[in-house]
């Protein structure tokens, strides 16, 4: 016999039994779920977006493992700041003609896009 303790909501806890014949019984409840532990291999395809420094002076670096197709930046009252086509995955973002304030810039790529806060200090 195995017991097989998981986390279900809304209860802490479900506490199954798998008997030898394989049938599974949960003793609190009507459910039990058993988990896979037999993958050997999980793939995660992540998306690597750096953009520093944050705060930032005059400008920005931007670093990606993707194509950034383009982007475009709003200032903390929805105002659009700037766009523009870029097609690289590394590249600056200058905004040393503007005044400090916190701005969003949105990043496109072909699997889609990404948000980002930037802040601008211009001590």
């Amino acid at each position: 016999m195995e017991v097989i303790t998981l986390w279900h909501e809304p209860y802490p806890a479900l506490l199954c039994v798998q008997y030898e014949n394989g049938d599974i019984v949960n003793m609190l409840g009507p459910y039990c779920y058993r988990l896979r532990t037999d993958i050997e291999k999980i793939e995660y395809h992540s998306y690597v977006l750096e953009i520093y420094p944050n705060p930032f002076y005059q400008s920005v670096n931007v670093n990606s493992n993707q194509n950034i197709i383009s982007y475009k930046i709003e200032n903390s009252k929805g105002q659009l700041i700037k766009q523009e086509n870029v097609g690289e995955n590394k590249f600056q973002i200058d905004l040393s003609g503007n005044s400090n304030d916190i701005y969003f810039v949105t990043f496109f790529t072909s699997s889609g896009f990404e948000i980002r806060k930037l802040i601008k200090n211009g001590l």
